[in-house]
């Protein structure tokens, strides 16, 4: 099948233009997205979009959509047609809307670097320390994510999260137990 990303382009060299209007704010600390979505034109065609995943100067680029279980999007484009690439999606046991203190987002480790086939990548000290930021965009704001540690998993392996993880205190121990790579940084105390 193919393996190019639908929705998102790799960025390898991307001019972003911050995003100054209303409609996409800032997060906490004021600073906005490099990129702009316009959630209400993307929902017309895909409602179940709840975001966009996008990490600069990476293949890391696509929107993140919210189903009624944690298969259909395996193996689905936002819009719904069937593609083996799937897409990346939310955990539909946690809220739509990432108000939750840890959100899970599924997606396929991509051969060609799509999707989240880069995030192998993070093992290197030299990729995280030139990609040690994300940002997620919603509807009503945008986050930017500071990285601090990365842990991979098979789908079908029993979601540790979900059981150990409803707690700050239970989310690091399976970070601490899981983590494939870590920045050395001191834990944030914002939701993870």
């Amino acid at each position: 099948s193919d393996e190019t990303a639908p929705y998102g382009e790799a960025a390898e060299n991307p001019d972003p233009t911050p995003a100054p209007d209303a409609a996409q704010k800032s997060d906490e600390t004021g600073e906005s997205a490099p990129i702009q979505v316009d959630f209400a034109s993307l929902q017309r065609q895909c409602p179940d979009v709840i975001g966009w995943l996008y990490c600069p100067y990476t293949p890391i680029n696509c929107p993140v959509v919210w189903g009624s279980d944690n298969s259909y999007y395996l193996n689905h484009l936002p819009d719904g047609s069937k593609n083996n690439n799937g897409s990346l999606f939310a955990d539909y046991r946690e809220a739509g809307d990432f108000s939750g203190l840890n959100t899970v987002i599924y997606g396929h480790n991509m051969k060609s670097g799509a999707m989240f086939g880069s995030l192998k990548e993070y093992r290197a000290q030299e990729y995280f320390d030139a990609h040690p930021v994300l940002y997620l965009l919603t509807p009503e704001k945008s986050y930017k994510v500071v990285l601090f540690a990365g842990a991979g998993r098979d789908f079908d392996v029993p979601r540790n999260v979900a059981d150990g993880a409803g707690d700050r205190e239970g989310l690091w121990r399976f970070v601490d137990f899981a983590a494939l790579w870590a920045a050395g940084a001191r834990r944030p105390r914002a939701r993870v």
